[in-house]
């Protein structure tokens, strides 16, 4: 049933090529990876260590930072255009599948009566659909190049799992989803498509600069050891609104039935790619 979905797709595609190319358009489709670039911070871990068993106490505290882009990983891209002589018109489509990066912190205390290991882990998982319109300039020997504006709908999630151990035990974890907003950034290409007849192949190297500043974050799971405990959350606790800038007033007690209210900060989604694919037309 698979293999026959996959053939009658693959005439359909090839139908709708036909007709493109008779009205002087070209289709592509490739895949590639991307390499997560310029990396910027994400977050940071720590190793603490608090010792009160030797004499006299003392405190370890080591800081991290953990630089990434959420534009890393496979990607998957379509597109249509329109050619000219030389010049042309091109709308992509582009999605990255889900990844993840991973931010681990450990804290532990000693001393002469008990024992706490404490063990945050944060895992960042994130995926995006974007829309490239782009302008297009080609040769004749093959090579060519685009540049254009992305317009990109992400979606990110951060995992937050606490472990314990020792004289006091348990877990927490938390999950928030962030929402809202569209990013838009620039994009631009340069490859060379070879072969004969209307089909071709083609290998690009690309780049993407995008940046995505998320409206909200909301809480949607919380347990504590194993057991759901999202209902005890007030609406304060649960949401999170960014704005560019708020004023917090302590002589107003803060309502729990309305949503906290905290700066607004920007996702990356930037990458440097290389990509490979057929197109018809082009």
């Amino acid at each position: 049933m698979k293999i026959q979905r996959l053939l009658g797709w693959f005439c359909l595609w090839l139908l709708i090529s036909n007709i493109a190319v008779s009205q002087g358009l070209y289709l592509k489709a490739g895949a590639g990876y991307n390499l997560g670039l310029p990396k910027v911070g994400i977050d940071y871990k720590t190793t603490y260590n608090d010792n009160s068993t030797s004499s006299p106490s003392y405190t370890t505290y080591t800081e991290e930072g953990v630089y990434d882009s959420f534009g890393r990983g496979v990607g998957l891209d379509a597109a249509l255009g329109y050619k000219g002589d030389v010049f042309g018109l091109e709308v992509g489509i582009q999605y990255q599948p889900t990844n993840s990066i991973e931010v681990t912190s450990v804290s532990n205390y000693y001393s002469t009566s008990s024992t706490s290991l404490y063990t945050n882990t944060d895992t960042y998982k994130s995926s995006m659909l974007a829309i490239s319109p782009c302008f297009v300039f080609k040769t004749d020997i093959g090579f060519y190049g685009r540049a254009g504006v992305v317009l990109g709908f992400p979606k990110l999630s951060e995992e937050y799992k606490s472990e314990s151990s020792g004289s006091s035990s348990g877990t927490t974890e938390s999950t928030y989803e962030y929402t809202g907003n569209m990013a838009l950034g620039y994009t631009g290409a340069i490859g060379i498509a070879v072969g004969g007849g209307g089909f071709k192949v083609y290998v690009e190297a690309s780049f993407v600069s995008l940046t995505w500043a998320p409206t909200k974050r909301e809480e949607t799971v919380y347990k504590v050891n194993g057991v759901d405990q999202l209902s005890s959350l007030s609406t304060s606790d649960k949401i999170t609104r960014f704005e560019d800038s708020y004023t917090r007033d302590t002589r107003v007690t803060t309502d729990p039935n309305q949503e906290s209210v905290s700066l607004k900060s920007y996702a990356p989604f930037s990458s440097v790619g290389l990509k490979a694919g057929i197109t018809i037309g082009f």
